[in-house]
């Protein structure tokens, strides 16, 4: 199997790392609303913008907070995320500084789903 390398030559982030947390957050669901704040893998509709990135070894996971509202068939997502980068070390992944993911979803299920995204993506150097 050949891996993808840095041009040091050694592995890329998102192909090889020893143990890490990938998801660890707080949940609360009620009967219409929820909220999760932590370190969690976030997919949106069809998971052409945002996704767990199935690709590479190593998913993508964020740390932030989702807060959900839910009444068939409409739901409506309102988040804020920083990507987790992916380092080699055990428990060593840490929060991007320089970026952040910040949105609303708004998807009606049934016989055809629509979903609306809003959403800002800040690079900050």
């Amino acid at each position: 199997m050949r891996r993808s390398r840095t041009p040091g030559g050694g592995p890329i982030s998102t192909d090889q790392s020893d143990p890490d947390l990938q998801q660890g957050f707080l949940a609360w669901n009620g009967n219409m609303f929820s909220v999760r704040a932590g370190r969690q893998e976030m997919t949106l509709g069809t998971s052409r913008l945002i996704a767990v990135r199935e690709g590479p070894n190593i998913r993508l996971a964020f740390d932030g907070v989702r807060a959900s509202w839910n009444r068939e068939p409409h739901r409506i997502d309102v988040f804020t995320f920083r990507p987790v980068l992916n380092k080699p070390e055990a428990f060593d992944d840490a929060t991007s500084k320089s970026q952040s993911l910040t949105g609303e979803a708004l998807t009606q299920a049934g016989g055809k789903s629509v979903n609306f995204f809003m959403t800002s993506l800040a690079f900050r150097w």
